[in-house]
């Protein structure tokens, strides 16, 4: 197993931590590096637990997508009158 994004991403960490401006799209190239990183250590053959505890956020979120999508109209009409623009 390589970390070939190890030394990049600490460079651009420690840069950007001593530097007087902190824009966020400054640390936008570092996310490339994280995702080597993450790859690098991702098992080949995920475990039944791992694999549940996904399965089970996914559907978590995707039950809370689809609840805001429904209520949309009813916090749109709620809050509605506070912007009349």
């Amino acid at each position: 197993m390589t970390v070939s994004g190890a030394p990049w991403l600490l460079a651009g960490l420690a840069l950007f931590s001593v530097a007087q401006t902190r824009l966020p799209h400054y640390v936008l190239p570092l996310f490339r590096a994280a995702a080597l990183l993450v790859a690098a250590s991702w098992p080949a053959l995920p475990s039944r637990l791992a694999r549940s505890l996904l399965a089970g956020t996914a559907l978590v979120v995707g039950i809370a997508l689809a609840g805001a999508w429904l209520a949309s109209d009813f916090f749109v009409r709620l809050v509605g009158p506070a912007y009349p623009a």
